[in-house]
């Protein structure tokens, strides 16, 4: 391909940003997590890119890190998570995009807590992490998110030791999930409660994305394939395509995470 990409713009430090980013529905404000303060950042952004007019939320708290960030499309609800200090802090926290209001907090089973997705109607996020010290052993889970984005707590899996990846389809009828026990890529129903398939992608702790249709799931590692799978009505996944030698990040940044 010939395209290229064009930095348009930066704001202050990227530790503001080193941990995620999301977009409200309509895609005119940014919203950041990183390292920098215990807080998510927003910019407004005009149609050619630019950013302006950085808000903060309310500090949640906490000296963890935030370590991801996920908006839903249809209800005005978002969701991040932390790098948990002992198990008994919160893993998760709901807050509203419109008016950047703070509103929910959970405590996942998890021992960290490293990436979230949301439904596109925000009525459910699923995590992933490191497994929790006491039992039972678990490393992604539901979470209910009621009309007034209150989170409660829903079926929970073990996927072996710090999956990255986690998926949910756009039409909220699967989650797909990457972790490291075996490798397996897998697929669970919407309620976390049924595998539904799994495969082995030939590397561990796949970043992983579905198409708008919820036909196709990308998965990635950094340094490893970019994985392309059909996925249908019969619920399994097949290998399409794979493209190798794409660059690896080195060990002082990260590449976490892959979007369509």
């Amino acid at each position: 391909s010939n395209d290229a990409l064009t930095e348009v713009d930066d704001q202050e430090s990227s530790l503001r940003a080193s941990y995620g980013c999301a977009y409200s529905s309509d895609g005119s404000k940014l919203f950041t997590s990183g390292t920098l303060t215990n807080e998510i950042s927003r910019f407004d952004q005009a149609t050619n890119g630019t950013l302006s007019n950085r808000t903060s939320s309310a500090s949640f708290g906490l000296s963890e890190r935030i370590n991801a960030i996920a908006i839903a499309k249809t209800k005005d609800v978002g969701i991040v998570v932390f790098n948990k200090g002992s198990s008994a802090s919160i893993g998760a926290h709901t807050f509203t995009p419109s008016d950047f209001s703070l509103d929910s907090s959970f405590v996942t089973r998890t021992e960290e807590v490293l990436n979230v997705d949301i439904s596109q109607d925000g009525t459910f996020a699923v995590y992933v992490g490191k497994d929790a010290v006491s039992a039972p052993v678990t490393s992604t889970g539901r979470m209910n998110i009621s009309s007034t984005n209150v989170i409660s707590g829903g079926n929970e899996q073990n996927i072996g030791s710090a999956p990255n990846g986690v998926a949910i389809a756009p039409n909220q009828n699967h989650v797909a999930t990457g972790g490291n026990s075996s490798n397996w890529l897998r697929i669970y129903n919407a309620a976390m409660s049924s595998l539904v398939e799994e495969v082995n992608p030939g590397f561990t702790k796949p970043s992983l994305c579905w198409d708008s249709e919820s036909e196709y799931l990308v998965s990635f590692i950094d340094g490893g394939p970019l994985k392309l799978w059909g996925w249908n009505g019969s619920n399994t996944l097949t290998e399409l395509d794979s493209i190798t030698g794409l660059p690896s990040i080195t060990a002082t940044h990260r590449m976490a995470s892959i979007t369509i």
